[in-house]
């Protein structure tokens, strides 16, 4: 008898696992999704950043007392700011990553970085010097 049951056992046991490979394969295994509000917004990193949304409009004195000059960029497919910003500076970028978003939320300020758009144009620093001023 005990022999019978180690087969029932085994036999539910590969029914199980079989089961279990059918499901996957078919369905797939649940992957947790980040809720759309996990994503912070634009009003969030603005708030972050202690940046005045209504104050982001720039005139021509202003953009010239800039550390940085001003490069519009089409995106294309992988792009996201800090990629972009790495492109403009080969060697490094000489400032912290806050520092990198709290200009390109300064220069498009009804953008989310995390949220571009395949073909838009976006403008981005290209710092001038290479120390770090924070």
């Amino acid at each position: 008898m005990p022999s019978k049951a180690k087969k029932l056992l085994l036999f539910i046991t590969v029914i199980f696992l079989l089961k279990s490979i059918y499901a996957d394969l078919t369905v797939g295994t649940p992957i947790a999704t980040s809720s759309p509000d996990s994503s912070p917004t634009t009003e969030e990193l603005l708030n972050e950043l202690d940046i005045d949304k209504n104050n982001t409009e720039q005139g021509e004195e202003e953009e010239e007392k800039l550390p940085y000059e001003v490069i519009t960029y089409e995106i294309k497919g992988g792009d996201t700011v800090l990629a972009v910003v790495e492109q403009l500076h080969p060697d490094g970028i000489p400032y912290s990553i806050n520092k990198v978003l709290e200009d390109f939320l300064y220069l498009n300020p009804d953008t989310e970085p995390t949220r571009l758009k395949i073909g838009e144009n976006y403008r981005f620093p290209q710092y001038l010097n290479q120390e770090e001023k924070e």
